[in-house]
């Protein structure tokens, strides 16, 4: 009966699902009855209210977007407050924003998947992808360009009865206008032994696949992706990755010594900086020149040379930590009702 109460207990935690994410100068605070940007002074700039049963975030730049799991809604927001909702007639499983507002959506039948386009109102833009599950696959991830133009996406798919892994590029600029299904690129045999779990564009010019093997940055630079991409192995077990603008990093079970070791690279492949810890970390954040790692109780900051800037014991539950922008040499802290600005040494 430990099991049954277990159980009930968590049904009762769920109601209060509060998660914090990066956005703008500071976080948006979301939960499944609405959502609130707060500015770099702590001050709440706006707050939209919607009802979700399984809200996910996806975030570009200036642009922010809240979709049902499994619903049909889509509110897309920027700094200043929410520009519109997109809604779909089958049920929403993956969406992601450019730094414009473009809004893309995957939602599926039994037989297909298919991508659905909006503008930043909430307004069809009338271009779509089908993907048949038997023959194009199902896509696992997908990341749009901050300019919208672009979209990239994991595929698994089935060939000769194995399931197997790409990565596809997908365009609606004029460039894409003139090949079929506006397909401009995809690597099949450079992940033909992994699982990508993780597609995003750090910036314009780098998108990041992220998959159990290690991280593969692919140039976008010239719009069609170059063939020639920058696979960084990594043979250890990956427990977390983390990103940003400049950066890509992965924890991995270190073989000896101290249980973990961060390695953070550059979009070129460079190591930055590698280093082993011993701490219990829930999450792991890349926030300009700063590594956040933190855990319900206690948060550890380093800086890119794997010097530790910050250990120290918190007492609320932690969800999200970054770098403050207003005053040098601190960071912001939140979770549940509860936001902080702390020195860093």
């Amino acid at each position: 009966s430990g099991l049954e109460a277990g159980a009930s207990n968590k049904n009762v935690s769920d109601t209060g699902f509060v998660k914090f994410a990066y956005f703008g100068e500071n976080m948006i605070k979301y939960t499944k009855d609405g959502a609130t940007y707060i500015d770099a002074s702590g001050k709440n700039v706006w707050t939209q209210s919607y009802e979700m049963k399984t809200p996910m975030i996806n975030i570009n730049g200036d642009y922010v977007i809240i979709a049902d799991q499994q619903g049909n809604d889509i509110y897309i927001c920027n700094t200043t407050g929410c520009t519109g909702v997109a809604k779909t007639q089958l049920p929403i499983t993956k969406a992601a924003v450019s730094a414009k507002g473009v809004t893309a959506a995957v939602v599926e039948d039994n037989t297909a998947s298919y991508i659905f386009y909006f503008k930043k109102d909430g307004d069809e833009l009338g271009i779509n992808i089908k993907m048949l599950l038997s023959g194009d696959g199902y896509p696992v991830d997908l990341a749009l360009s901050p300019d919208g133009q672009q979209i990239v996406m994991s595929v698994m798919y089935m060939a000769n009865g194995a399931l197997k892994n790409k990565v596809v590029f997908y365009d609606f600029s004029e460039i894409g206008k003139n090949v079929n299904n506006r397909f401009i690129g995809g690597f099949e045999e450079e992940f033909d032994d992994k699982m990508v779990a993780r597609v995003r564009y750090l910036n314009d010019d780098t998108v990041c696949a992220f998959s159990d093997k290690g991280l593969t940055f692919i140039s976008v630079k010239d719009v069609i992706p170059d063939v020639n991409v920058i696979s960084v192995p990594v043979v250890e077990e990956i427990e977390s990755i983390s990103y940003s603008e400049k950066y890509a990093a992965v924890v991995v079970e270190n073989p000896s010594g101290n249980p973990y070791r961060l390695d953070v690279y550059e979009t070129n492949g460079e190591q930055k900086v590698s280093f082993d810890f011993d701490y219990d970390y829930t999450d792991v954040k890349l926030d300009g020149e700063k590594i956040f790692m933190y855990n319900e109780e206690s948060c550890r900051v380093y800086n890119m040379d794997g010097n530790l800037k910050f250990d120290g014991q918190l007492d609320f539950a932690i969800s999200c930590i970054r770098e403050s922008k207003k005053h040098m040499n601190s960071m912001i802290v939140a979770g549940g009702e509860v936001m902080k600005e702390l020195k860093l040494k």
